[in-house]
């Protein structure tokens, strides 16, 4: 008997964000034979960066225009010819771009398969999303609970949606400092105002009447850089925070770590929150919608502060500076074992084998 085939579409990626990240996993799993299932994972418009996973991408086009509307067209015509070859019974897609695409290939080619969302960012905050075509699909995979209710807000049958979190590593423990200065750490895009707010975050720390440092992980473009700088330098806190640049094993440049910070307006997940977590590493992250809530229990793993309220983050944070609160490490871990990939992948297989019943 033919196993099942499913195909994971891609739409174009960078290479070093957290949905690659979890991409990677998937690829993983698909390369142990987890699923049980044929996967493929598509590349219609290559990547970014050619060293990423491109032996495990089973369909990729390396001659790709840099015209928009011309590589749209090549993008298009590479998955038609795809799905008519392999036929596969399930097309996961991961933009509304590429939903369209594919219903529209279902629709003219009579092709049978299902079609499934795979959405990496909030609906409502995120940018490059058609909301209108969202139906389109036949069931959706949502990587947050605030996922969830976004889509039900318009309209989506709760019987076709599933939340499935995202698949963090179990590792060991990094090093709580219980000494002063305490250090904090931030993981992630440097973007002084916009999706990741690092102004918000300075202005909590700056409120600190105790000693601290602060490290930033992760890049940005040269002119954010310079503006995260001089905010620095006009709160007169510069001294106090460390530029580490993007990292292929961020968390090695913070082996011992009081707590990991976000101050995002929104987010699709929390992937650093949730990797923090894993390594026993408190976290302190605005409520923002979607993600965090999923991921932090205030009081057990972290705490989470009202997104704008500088006055409430500076008083989580310090909280934390006068090791007023304990945490305990092994609670921490085990407050995202969901996430952990034996027990989301057995989850995942699960739900595909539904969407083939």
């Amino acid at each position: 008997m033919a196993r099942s085939k499913v195909a994971v579409l891609l739409p174009r990626l960078s290479g070093h964000g957290g949905t690659e990240t979890v991409v990677n996993e998937w690829i993983k799993r698909t390369n142990q034979d987890f699923w049980g299932f044929d996967v493929d994972f598509v590349a219609a418009s290559s990547t970014d960066t050619q060293d990423w996973h491109v032996d495990s991408l089973a369909y990729l086009d390396h001659h790709v225009h840099r015209n928009r509307l011309i590589r749209l067209t090549e993008g298009t015509l590479f998955t038609l010819r795809y799905l008519k070859s392999t036929r596969p019974n399930i097309v996961v897609v991961l933009s509304t771009k590429l939903l369209q695409v594919v219903s529209a290939i279902r629709k003219i080619f009579r092709l049978n398969f299902q079609i499934v969302t795979w959405l990496h960012f909030s609906l409502r905050y995120g940018t490059g999303f058609d909301l209108s075509k969202i139906s389109l699909a036949d069931w959706h995979l949502c990587i947050s609970s605030g996922i969830k209710d976004e889509l039900l807000d318009l309209g989506i049958k709760k019987s076709t949606i599933f939340v499935i979190g995202n698949p963090v590593k179990p590792v060991s423990s990094s090093k709580m400092l219980s000494v002063h200065p305490v250090v904090f750490v931030y993981v992630g895009r440097l973007m002084l105002h916009g999706q990741k707010n690092l102004h918000e975050m300075f202005l909590g720390l700056k409120g600190l009447r105790s000693d601290w440092q602060l490290k930033l992980i992760g890049d940005g473009p040269e002119e954010e850089i310079t503006s995260i700088k001089t905010e620095l330098s006009d709160l007169k806190i510069a001294d106090k925070v460390e530029f580490f640049g993007w990292r292929s094993d961020p968390w090695s440049a913070c082996q011992s770590a009081t707590a990991v910070l976000l101050t995002s307006k929104y987010e699709g997940f929390g992937m650093t929150l949730a990797e923090a977590c894993a390594r026993g590493i408190p976290c302190v992250s605005s409520d923002c919608p979607v993600g965090p809530r999923d991921i932090i229990s205030p009081g057990k793993n972290g705490f989470l502060y009202c997104p704008g309220s500088v006055k409430d983050l500076t008083k989580c944070l310090s909280v934390l500076s006068k090791h007023s609160v304990s945490f305990n490490q092994s609670i921490i871990t085990d407050s995202v074992s969901k996430f952990y990939p034996n027990q989301y992948f057995s989850n995942l297989r699960n739900i595909f084998r539904r969407f083939l019943s």
